[in-house]
């Protein structure tokens, strides 16, 4: 099996890894959210869409720009859609 950071020094290997980690681990969290079902095709506001999933809206705003920034979803200022 072939090592895909093979040729990487170890500290950028180390960061792949770990932001490959909490990737998955915000896409875990807002598939149990079922979040993709609470926004829909539309644009909702981060304090609306966490209403609808009981979630503290910082909290929600953060893990949502953590999927924008890998294209997850997308961002309007504090509307999101995906």
């Amino acid at each position: 099996m072939k090592n895909n950071h093979e040729g990487l020094p170890p500290s950028v290997a180390l960061m792949q890894m770990m932001t490959g980690f909490w990737i998955s681990s915000a896409i875990y969290v807002a598939a149990k959210l079922e979040l993709a079902d609470h926004i829909g095709d539309n644009f909702i506001s981060v304090d609306d869409l966490a209403l609808r999933v009981s979630a503290h809206p910082g909290s929600l705003y953060r893990l949502l720009r953590a999927l924008a920034s890998v294209g997850v979803s997308q961002r309007s200022n504090h509307d999101i859609s995906h």
